[in-house]
């Protein structure tokens, strides 16, 4: 079975390429996806953690999975 990859940022699962985050030299990021991750940079890297948490917490709450 292979093992699943997820963001090292935000624990998003990276089902594919498109969800990977890139290098500064445009290689997809192997532990990056591309909400946190864009062109060698962090896209936000001034968050804190409660603040990610609060943007993954709302982000679930627009889904159809059951509320947190």
């Amino acid at each position: 079975m292979a093992k699943k990859a997820f963001c090292q940022s935000c624990g998003m699962p990276i089902a594919d390429d498109s969800y990977k985050g890139t290098q500064a030299n445009g290689e997809f990021s192997t532990d990056y996806c591309i909400y946190c991750y864009m062109q060698g940079r962090f896209v936000q890297p001034e968050l804190t953690f409660a603040e990610m948490v609060e943007i993954g917490r709302k982000g679930l709450d627009n889904n159809s999975m059951p509320k947190m």
